[in-house]
């Protein structure tokens, strides 16, 4: 697309060239005794302005292309981004909970210690692996 546009603009650029050559040739050679003749640095100028113009056109053009593609696109990632508070109390929160885990583990063991024998060995095997090992110690993970 933007090829096109710049072949279009090259184009442009010289049929306005060429008809102001033209102009510039057919007013000189029917009044050639009246007026003097335009000089190349003249026509050269003119040109060149042209072009300019042109040139900014075809740049404001782009822009506007640029604009129009990045609006149009969808947002890289649908993830919001994330307040930093809200990421920290998330990371508390999930500190919390393994806490909780290990607390409540720690709990069991000690229930399955202070179960009497008797109780213990007419109960079936635990599945729990808190109450599995009743014995090994109470470890709770330190504290920030």
């Amino acid at each position: 697309m933007q090829k096109a546009l710049r072949s279009f603009c090259y184009v442009a650029v010289c049929l306005i060239a060429l008809a102001s050559l033209v102009a510039h040739t057919g007013n000189t050679s029917s009044t050639k005794a009246d007026a003097p003749a335009q000089d190349v640095m003249s026509l050269d100028r003119r040109i060149s302005t042209l072009e300019q113009h042109l040139y900014m056109m075809e740049s404001n053009i782009t822009q506007l292309q640029q604009r129009m593609q990045y609006a149009q696109r969808p947002p890289a990632s649908t993830a919001p981004t994330r307040d930093p508070e809200v990421e920290r109390l998330q990371s508390e929160l999930s500190l919390l909970q393994s806490r909780l885990s290990e607390v409540e583990c720690a709990l069991l063991k000690l229930d399955e210690r202070t179960l009497p024998a008797a109780s213990r060995a007419a109960r079936a095997k635990p599945s729990d692996p808190c109450r599995a090992q009743p014995n090994t110690p109470v470890q709770l993970s330190s504290r920030r």
